[in-house]
Parts: C-alpha cells; structure tokens; sequence
C-alpha cells in the first residue's frame, strides 16, 4: 500500500479545507511539485489562464477539471471531497482517512459512504459561489446537469431532497442555490422511480428558491420541470407539490384567476386519491388550498379568497398538527393563519391582519414561516401608516432570517420608508444593511 505524500495531512492543508478554498490547495499541490502554471495545463489539456482562474476562485461548474487536477497533483479524493463540501467539515477525521485511501477495500468504503451517509451534506456544505445565485441552475436547465462528485444512489438521493428542503426552512438560500445543481445531478443519475421521485421534488424546491429569489423566468423552467418528472413517477402527493409550484408561478406572472384555477383544480385531484398516507394528503392538499388563497387575495376576490381558507383550515382541523408537507411545504393551523395575515393585508384590511399576525405563536414556526409572518406585518403596518411599527416588523424578519430581507421586495418598502414625512430611527440602517441604498 503507498503511503501519501505528507503534504496531504498537514495543518497547512487542513486549514485550507475548512476554509473551502479548492483553489489554494490546487495552488499547494503545483508549487510543491515545482511545476509553473503552464506545465499543469500541459498535464490536464488547459491553458495556464484556466489553472489561475481555478487557483484564485473555482466555480460549481468546475468539479470535473478540479479532478483532473487533483489527480494530476497527487491530492488525494477525499481532500478534494471535504473542500468540495461533499463529505464532512471533520477535516482531521478526513485527513486521518487518507492515509488508508490507497487501500482498495478502505477505498471502496469510503466512496459508498461518501454516496450515502455523507450526501446528508450533498451537498449541506456548498460548492463555493458562482457568479450569481441561481448561475448553476440556470446552467443545468440549459446544458445539463454537471459532472458527479459522488456516486448516483437512491439513498443519497433521497438525502439530497431532505438536505434542500431543510435549507428552505432555515432559509439558506445561498448555500441551497449553489447544492442544487450537484444535488439535481445526483437525483438525476439515480435509478428507477426513487431518482424521479427525487427529481421532480428537488425541481419543486427549485421553484421555491427562484420565487425568493425572484428569477420569474427560472420559476416557470422549474416548476415545468417539477410536473414533468413528478408524472412519471405516479406519485399523487408528489405531483400535488409540483402543481402548486406551476400555481405559484402563474401567480408570479399576475395570471392570478389561473393560478387560482389550477390550485384548485389540484387539490380537487388530490382529494379523490387513494393514497395510504392521509396525513401526507391532507397536508398536500391544505398546502395546494392556501396557495390558491393567496392567489385569489391578489386578485382582490374577497369571496373565493374566504371560501378557500376555510376549506385549508378544514384540511388543518383533521391533521390536527404542523408538520412538514410528505412532500414539500409545511402546513398545518399555524400555516393557515400565517396564509390569513396575507389575505387580510392584500384585501387592504391592515387592522385584522395585525391582529391575527398577534394570535400566532411565533417561537414555533420554522425560520422561514416566521420571516414571511414578519414580513406580512409589516406591509399591513405600512398599509396602516405606522412607519415605526412597519420597521420593527422588519427587523424582527432581518433577526429571523436575513437572506429573505435581501429580497426586491423588502428592499422597495425599506426605500419607501426614507421618504416618509418624518425620518424614521434607523430606517436608513436597515435599508443600508440590506442593499437597499
């Protein structure tokens, strides 16, 4: 068995590891082998300007090269694997581990339990950043999916669609937008329907982080995508998630009527299967309901508006407890009073939607149902003129959850309060803080 080079396990090394910076141990690898970044080039069929762009900041697209590299320079994969963010951030644990990689039997144990038990972080720690939020989708939906860091299996499939939607409730949209590429690529080079079923949830997560980030044309792609693969996998409360991603993008485009229609149209299917998870159903189809709400709240449509929050609040009565949607979303009572706030205020009823905001127990929302109740109060105390009221509530969204203030959004109400007849304290910090100025 070959013993490592040194370098591999040195402090150096594992300080580069933690820091996720591929590019300066791509960097300590040339230089140790006294190579210029002309003959890395020549080795992997690049240009030397390819090697300093990758020293000085690789991207997500990059992992295929950063193989080729790593091998070239002697790092061995599970560096390359901890830095990439696919196996854990235990860098001791992992440069331990190296000195046994050369073993065949180690080795396959390790690239199994790098597919499986550490696609938990597949990827919970994230590649570094791309050029935008959503660059690396966007490249996916258009060129395919990226080159596979991990080997394609249910298991760590399954970890992938667990992993995002825990990134969604923390509200990591950043860290989710720069996975889901490598996680999509994973679902989908898995087999059989466990890998569609994965594609067609990870697609309908991707809606959701295209509607936070506000990309309206990536919203539709994904959603598109969502119903696609949720078809082919026959999976009822799959597809119910996938249409309420093609409503919310209707929606995002004004076709409010239409998105109405087919939440509706959605949860009416839903209601005639018959599917052994009732809870997983009624969850699915509240979800599907306070969508279509929403949808007809922006439409001003008072009457349906109603009509169909009672209708969520039915489906909430009989599941008789929060809890994760089987799947996606997050539904249950405090769902359907957080979707009655939002009524309230688009109705223009500020008054009730400040005092229903009130009767909800916040500590035990997730992360990102507590920055949209936030958020919601504080567009209902703009709607009632009470500036210094509107900024608290902002505030306490920040605190929650600061990614989803960075939102056009908050970032257009944060402006419109420093043109308020009378300064508002710290009004023009928050809208600093946030990129609004």
């Amino acid at each position: 068995m070959r013993t490592h080079d040194p370098l591999w396990t040195s402090p150096r090394v594992r300080r580069l590891m933690a820091a996720g910076d591929a590019g300066s141990l791509v960097r300590l690898g040339r230089e140790a082998r006294g190579w210029r970044q002309e003959d890395l080039g020549d080795r992997v069929g690049c240009s030397a300007s390819t090697i300093s762009r990758l020293e000085h900041r690789a991207a997500p697209g990059d992992v295929q090269m950063l193989r080729q590299i790593a091998d070239s320079v002697g790092m061995p994969r599970l560096v390359l694997g901890a830095v990439l963010g696919l196996l854990p951030a235990r860098t001791t644990t992992v440069t331990a581990q190296v000195r046994e990689e050369d073993d065949p039997m180690r080795r396959r144990e390790l690239l199994a339990w790098a597919s499986t038990a550490a696609a938990a972080s597949v990827l919970g720690s994230p590649l570094p950043a791309a050029a935008a939020p959503l660059s690396g989708l966007d490249d996916l939906l258009v060129f395919g999916p990226p080159t596979l860091a991990v080997e394609p299996t249910a298991e760590a499939a399954a970890l992938a669609v667990q992993a995002s939607r825990a990134d969604v409730l923390a509200c990591r949209y950043d860290a989710l937008a720069r996975a889901l590429p490598q996680r999509l690529a994973l679902a989908q080079a898995s087999r059989g329907e466990p890998g569609q079923r994965a594609s067609a949830e990870l697609f309908a997560v991707a809606a959701r982080l295209c509607i936070k980030l506000g990309d309206d044309r990536l919203t539709a792609i994904t959603a598109d995508r969502a119903v696609t693969a949720a078809a082919a996998t026959g999976a009822p409360l799959v597809l119910a998630e996938a249409h309420r991603m093609v409503s919310s993008a209707h929606r995002r485009h004004g076709q409010y009527g239409r998105a109405t229609a087919i939440a509706v149209r959605a949860a009416d299917q839903l209601a005639g299967t018959r599917t052994p998870d009732t809870a997983g159903r009624l969850s699915a189809r509240g979800n599907l309901l306070a969508t279509a709400t929403y949808s007809a709240a922006k439409a001003g449509d008072r009457d349906t508006a109603h009509a169909l929050l009672a209708e969520a609040r039915g489906c909430a009565v009989q599941l008789g407890r929060d809890t994760p949607a089987a799947a996606g979303g997050y539904f249950g009572a405090d769902q359907v009073s957080l979707h009655e706030v939002s009524v309230h205020h688009l109705l223009g009823d500020a008054g009730a939607a400040v005092e229903q905001a009130r009767r909800i127990a916040v500590q035990g929302l997730p992360r990102e149902r507590r920055a949209r109740l936030y958020l919601d109060l504080a567009r209902a105390y703009e709607l009632w003129g009470k500036p210094d009221q509107t900024l608290r509530a902002l505030t306490l969204a920040e605190r929650a959850a600061p990614q989803d203030v960075r939102r056009s959004s908050v970032r257009t109400l944060a402006v419109r309060l420093l043109h308020q007849p009378r300064p508002v304290p710290g009004g023009r910090d928050f809208a600093r803080r946030i990129g609004a100025i």
